[in-house]
């Protein structure tokens, strides 16, 4: 019997703040695990882009265009981040 695993990236569709918890999540399981001794992107890596996420909401949800823009940019990288790490 052959077993089909998948990995689901429906991630990248969701609010900000329910993607930065994500990721905390997926820190959270990643790191001291055996399974994954070398991802695309280290744990460290991935926290710090979170922190990254979460204070650019707090600055878009307190500022202007260009703040929301900033807020997307990040975004954009973690969901990146998160697709390289549901990649390996």
């Amino acid at each position: 019997m052959v077993i089909n695993i998948r990995v689901s990236r429906d991630f990248a569709k969701v609010p900000a703040n329910d993607l930065a918890n994500l990721a905390d999540d997926v820190v959270d399981g990643m790191t001291g695990n055996p399974a994954f001794t070398t991802p695309p992107v280290l744990p460290p890596a991935l926290t710090t882009l979170n922190t990254t996420l979460r204070t650019s909401i707090t600055a878009a949800d307190a500022g202007g265009k260009a703040q929301t823009a900033a807020k997307y940019a990040v975004y954009d990288a973690v969901v990146a981040a998160l697709r390289k790490n549901a990649n390996y």
